[in-house]
């Protein structure tokens, strides 16, 4: 069995699953998984909320959790202030960046209100939606979501931005939103 240690498994329920998704747990088929370390991103909190952490540890030989935590737990309902890094640009009425107000600047401070996080605004002020480019940098909203210098990218989008990188040519648009297929 150690020859298979160095595979890695996602087990993702469907939405809406009735039956309990730790079943798999108890197949045949999981005496083929060495014991595992299941691991899951801190997500929430002020610092450190990329950090991996161990969620719990499955044992093989027993077919037992260490800990017999929750594999599932929603990290959503509490952010114990993370902060949420908006992106956007000066459009009356949606985002309006002096007042932190408009549309949709409203509706994204309500949402870090109700979860607990904190508003950090990022702001290219030299180009508005801006391009991405091969390297995976870029600039404005859109280079600022590549990068990770942002985790929400809004504002009205007056034209299809430009992106120079092939895989990330095709763009749909739903109302006035354009999203980018990758």
């Amino acid at each position: 069995m150690e020859r298979f240690n160095f595979r890695k498994y996602l087990f993702i329920p469907e939405e809406g699953a009735t039956e309990d998704v730790t079943e798999v747990f108890h197949s045949e088929a999981i005496q083929f998984v060495a014991d595992r370390n299941i691991l899951t991103h801190k997500y929430s909190g002020v610092e450190d909320h990329n950090n991996i952490i161990v969620l719990d540890k499955w044992y093989s030989v027993n077919r037992s959790f260490e800990f017999g935590r929750n594999l599932y737990p929603n990290k959503l309902l509490n952010q114990f202030g993370r902060t949420l890094r908006l992106g956007t640009i000066d459009y009356v009425p949606y985002s309006i960046i002096d007042s932190l107000d408009g549309l949709d600047i409203s509706i994204l401070m309500e949402l870090a209100k109700k979860l607990n996080m904190t508003v950090e605004l990022v702001l290219d002020l030299t180009v508005q939606w801006g391009d991405i480019y091969n390297n995976f940098t870029g600039n404005g909203i859109l280079g600022n979501l590549v990068m990770d210098r942002t985790d929400v990218g809004f504002g009205r989008v007056p034209h299809i931005p430009t992106c120079t990188t092939t895989t990330c040519t095709d763009f749909v648009r739903v109302g006035s939103f354009y999203y980018l297929k990758i």
